[in-house]
């Protein structure tokens, strides 16, 4: 679906900013006939925009979301447009439902939380108190974060800090566990999943709700866009949960349960897909998260430890707010033609197959 696009043109699906971003996705839609609803976040004044291919009593239902993470809406953005412009002759028993930009307040300040620094992937909980009371190890771990005295020092003699701390408190483990995993007992550290489920994901819910009424786990595939983890330039696809579709039969590569087991990359509490689907009756359905990779897990690191001072303490500092999105851009979003362009590719590919496979079950269904 869009192997056929180079590194220039995926390039200028890139906008330099939510509004433009917006705006693209908007053109694409219209231009190609597909039906755009809006739904307000909270009194925040924005909105995620939902679009819509296909009949509305479809036997297969595809959902492509993007902008869970504000700074990685920009690359998700970017395939979702470029999915747009490959809907307009699709006429087949699948109907596509694309989300954009759930978090555009994140988009916009170029981080992943929102503006109450929730981290929207570690938010759809039903009871967020549970999970708030953790021993002293876990709180040292979020003050490396949270301590505005330590986020005065340069990278280099924080790292050393973090490293220590650290080995004396559990190691990297512990660190999955309490902060990557969810964190619900510092709002000032990374990773915070929040008191309560929040307003764009309630958005989100609106949204949802009417159009996946009816529809079938093992007739259902959920595709959430994101970007930062792995090697640069190597896609991957993360399970949210058991599915009763073979996703190693759909998408051509091995899918990893990011989340579960001894090759989790974190033990994530609170990611959307899992909520999607058991907020709607579809459990079991494919759901996955596509990652392609930045590089090193350290820059990532403190890259969200800038976004996270900036935010915290120091949101009227225009220069470190500077070096923060530049940071982050270079964690989630690299200014890098080629990456750019592997990433709307691969998406692409990914999302086509996944629109093949439904319509392939659904013709035989017939």
């Amino acid at each position: 679906m869009a192997a056929d696009i180079d590194d220039g043109e995926a390039s200028r699906l890139y906008a330099g900013d939510v509004e433009g971003a917006r705006a693209m996705f908007d053109a694409a839609c219209s231009a190609c006939g597909l039906e755009l609803h809006d739904h307000l976040i909270g009194d925040s004044g924005d909105s995620l925009r939902v679009a819509l291919c296909g009949p509305g009593d479809a036997a297969c239902t595809l959902v492509v979301l993007s902008g869970l993470h504000g700074i990685e809406g920009h690359c998700g953005s970017a395939a979702q447009v470029a999915l747009v412009r490959r809907l307009a002759d699709h006429d087949g028993p699948v109907r596509v439902i694309l989300v954009h930009g759930i978090n555009p307040g994140g988009i916009r300040a170029f981080r992943r939380t929102n503006a109450d620094n929730v981290d929207l992937n570690r938010n759809y909980l039903s009871d967020h108190a549970a999970l708030a009371d953790v021993g002293p190890q876990a709180r040292a771990i979020g003050r490396l974060f949270s301590s505005r005295a330590l986020s005065r020092l340069p990278d280099a003699a924080w790292f050393a800090v973090f490293v220590a701390s650290v080995i004396a408190r559990g190691g990297m483990r512990q660190v999955k566990e309490t902060l990557a995993g969810g964190q619900y007992f510092d709002p000032q550290a990374v990773f915070y999943g929040g008191a309560a489920l929040a307003p764009e994901l309630q958005a989100l819910n609106a949204a949802l709700g009417p159009l996946l009424e009816g529809a079938r786990p093992d007739r259902t595939i959920l595709f959430d866009l994101h970007s930062g983890i792995g090697g640069y330039k190597v896609p991957s696809l993360l399970a949210n949960g058991p599915s009763l579709l073979p996703m190693r039969e759909i998408f051509g590569m091995p899918v990893s349960d990011g989340h579960a087991g001894e090759q989790a990359v974190y033990p994530a509490r609170g990611d959307v897909i899992r909520g999607l689907k058991t907020a709607f009756g579809l459990e079991g359905a494919c759901g996955v998260t596509f990652e392609l990779g930045t590089g090193p897990a350290a820059r990532t690191l403190l890259a969200l430890r800038a976004a996270n001072s900036a935010l915290v303490h120091f949101p009227d500092d225009a220069r470190c707010v500077a070096r923060a999105r530049a940071q982050m851009l270079r964690a989630f979003c690299p200014q890098d033609a080629a990456w750019r362009g592997t990433y709307v590719r691969e998406a692409g590919t990914l999302i086509a197959r996944a629109l093949h496979f439904l319509t392939t079950r659904a013709d035989a269904d017939v």
